[in-house]
């Protein structure tokens, strides 16, 4: 097969999470799109720090932010980006959801800038954990909030809206066929990239997303080693 189009996750996959890639990455990355091939970065993070986090590497890659709600083409900012549609439903559970969160942890969490998405981050001195966050979360009930569980935060976004969806959006406003795509994650908000992308390759011990995954490997250097030869 002929990869076309890479998408990769961020924290936990090209760079250990709040630190950065390691420059063997960076020079791969680098390598890949001068042999042709398309860059995305596909994150919870908002599109303002993908853009940023781009830019520093200096990658010319599309992204797609918050959990596949907010896409860009490249990582030039301030950017025209393309929002999901929400339904009223979506939007009224993320602001009963964001309400009360504030109001049972307040001091204790932050929540990330985003455009769309809610994702609070527990302050590491608090004591507050994601878990806890979750359990919140659930115990409210809501039908149109799908929950990501993270290390250190957790993402509510509207259901439908996930990575997977976002590739196919942007494989198609790219014209490239999805056969000819490249999923690179290491979580499960990652998972729903993994059934759409042409192969799909899994960092790390995530037991989930290793038995979804085309290939697993142990680091972000494995897998592009692996797709190395896949590509042109």
């Amino acid at each position: 097969m002929t990869i076309s189009l890479l998408v990769c996750d961020v924290d936990g996959t090209l760079a250990p999470i709040n630190r950065p890639p390691l420059p063997a990455t960076v020079a791969a990355l680098r390598e890949f799109a001068a042999r042709g091939v398309r860059l995305a970065l596909a994150s919870g993070k908002p599109v303002a720090y993908l853009s940023g986090f781009a830019r520093a590497l200096g990658l010319d890659a599309s992204l797609i932010g918050e959990n596949g709600a907010v896409l860009t083409f490249d990582p030039s900012f301030p950017t025209p980006v393309i929002f999901c549609p929400l339904s009223e439903t979506q939007r009224g559970e993320l602001a009963e959801l964001r309400e009360t969160l504030e109001r049972e942890f307040g001091a204790a969490l932050s929540f990330q800038p985003n455009q769309v998405c809610v994702t609070a981050f527990p302050y590491p001195d608090s004591g507050l954990t994601p878990r806890e966050l979750y359990q919140c979360a659930v115990g409210l009930g809501l039908e149109e909030i799908t929950l990501y569980e993270h290390a250190d935060s957790l993402d509510c976004a509207p259901r439908g809206v996930d990575k997977g969806a976002a590739l196919r959006r942007l494989a198609a406003e790219l014209d490239v066929p999805l056969s000819e795509t490249a999923a690179v994650g290491d979580g499960g908000n990652d998972l729903p990239m993994f059934p759409v992308a042409g192969v799909s390759v899994c960092v790390g011990a995530n037991p989930e997303l290793a038995a979804a995954a085309t290939y697993a490997a142990a680091t972000i250097g494995e897998a592009l080693d692996w797709l190395r030869p896949r590509i042109g």
